[in-house]
């Protein structure tokens, strides 16, 4: 808060402000503003079929097509198991054929 005397009490964390300022707090808000972090908001997705809630639009997405629509688009090459992600099919390569992951 500002009292209109100079004297500015900052209660947020990782604002870098002097305690005895002559500027308004608004002039010097504008010039730290890009020195804060800005933290980001996510919205949550919930599935449409089963109402799992998710933190990101992109996870229920992906559950979607792994749980629901069964979409296995990455094939073992020497076995006829399909799975939904690429690092399952490299997991497996590894623990199952004995492959180390290729890149």
């Amino acid at each position: 808060p500002w009292d209109g005397k100079g004297e500015l009490t900052c209660f947020s964390p990782g604002m870098f402000l002097s305690i005895a300022t002559p500027r308004p707090p608004k002039e010097v808000e504008a010039e730290t503003r890009p020195i804060l972090k800005k933290k980001r908001t996510y919205k949550e997705a919930a599935c449409p079929v089963c109402g799992t809630v998710f933190f990101r639009r992109y996870e229920m997405v992906r559950h979607l097509k792994a749980t629901h629509f069964n979409i296995r688009p990455h094939q073992c090459g020497l076995c006829p198991n399909t799975f939904s992600r690429k690092s399952h099919l490299q997991s497996h390569m590894k623990r199952i054929h004995r492959q180390p992951k290729k890149s």
